[in-house]
């Protein structure tokens, strides 16, 4: 059974190395993709939200 996992998120979940750089507000642009106040988009990498949605219901 699962009980942790931990994830260096930038350049592992989504395409940036440095989340820290995005201004607020940010704004959803869909499923998988985000944009800032400077027009700045961060992107999940494929499969991301479907091997979280996986690990939190324990399947993998």
């Amino acid at each position: 059974m699962i009980k942790t996992v931990i994830f260096d998120a930038d350049k592992t979940l989504w395409d940036h190395y440095n989340i820290s750089e995005f201004e607020e507000p940010l704004k959803v642009i869909n499923e998988t993709q985000v944009e800032d106040s400077n027009g700045n988009k961060l992107t999940l990498f494929p499969s991301v939200k479907e091997t979280l949605k996986e690990l939190k219901k324990g399947e993998l």
